[in-house]
């Protein structure tokens, strides 16, 4: 079953939506000014997206992946 989440990058205000297969969370870093969401495709891209700090569910919207 493919997973879907949406992310909104705090630098550009751009919404993508990332699936599983083929992304797949490497991990997520929490900062004073916001979080930072690392995502790796199947063909080893790694895409670094800024989250604004006040995103609510973040960890929740991850849960499964």
């Amino acid at each position: 079953m493919t997973k879907r989440v949406a992310l909104t990058d705090a630098l550009t205000g751009a919404t993508e939506i990332f699936a599983q297969p083929p992304w797949h969370l490497e991990g997520i870093r929490h900062f004073q000014n916001g979080d930072l969401v690392k995502l790796v495709h199947d063909d080893g891209t790694t895409r670094l997206i800024p989250i604004r700090s006040c995103t609510s569910g973040l960890f929740e919207r991850f849960r499964d992946w």
